[in-house]
């Protein structure tokens, strides 16, 4: 029932929020042995 501004909408603003997730989780990355970061409910860990 989406329309496509939405359906578009709703695409970018996810990827807006996993890369924003991305970067803070690369600017801690000195201080955290594992890069971990929700996404869709779940956990990605990635070991350097």
């Amino acid at each position: 029932m989406f329309t496509g501004k939405v359906y578009v909408f709703l695409v970018v603003a996810v990827v807006m929020v996993v890369v924003a997730a991305y970067s803070i989780n690369i600017a801690q990355a000195q201080q955290k042995p594992q890069i971990i970061f929700p996404v869709a409910g779940t956990s990605w860990v990635i070991a350097p």
